[in-house]
């Protein structure tokens, strides 16, 4: 009787345990909605014009030009403004083409931060502060 050989299978079975798949991540993020825009600390139609890579490259300053400030706990004041966020965009980092966002705003220990779960386009933006859906989903007024 031929006697069989289980190297190749214990082999495969070792190089499938030690070498990990690749991971794969993707950006899920909840839909903005008229009360998250109330809510947070700042929110503008602003242009990106420059973007400065941080660090380990993973995370980067954005700055962008205000064109339109819409409401928010702390002044949006000057016409630029210095976004700090991730560069990819898998891992929800901020879009990196040179145009018109509609960005919402957080403040954290001094510096203004987003993601891009927190971008949306100009036309958006507006409708969102004004209280409507930009989307077409029910919304409740704000007050």
């Amino acid at each position: 009787m031929a006697r069989r050989s289980y190297l190749p299978l214990i082999a495969l079975t070792a190089l499938a345990v030690v070498v990990p798949s690749g991971s794969a991540s993707a950006c899920s993020c909840v839909p903005l909605s008229p009360e998250a825009v109330r809510a947070a600390d700042g929110a503008a139609i602003a242009k990106l014009l420059r973007v400065a890579p941080q660090g380990d490259g993973r995370d980067a300053v954005f700055t962008y030009r205000i064109e339109r400030v819409f409401e928010g706990r702390h002044r949006l004041d000057r016409d630029r403004i210095r976004v700090h966020g991730g560069l990819d965009s898998a891992a929800c980092g901020l879009p990196l083409r040179k145009r018109r966002y509609g960005l919402v705003l957080d403040r954290a220990d001094r510096r203004w931060t987003a993601s891009l779960c927190s971008v949306t386009t100009p036309q958006g933006l507006r409708a969102l502060a004004a209280g409507e859906d930009p989307f077409g989903r029910p919304c409740r007024r704000l007050r």
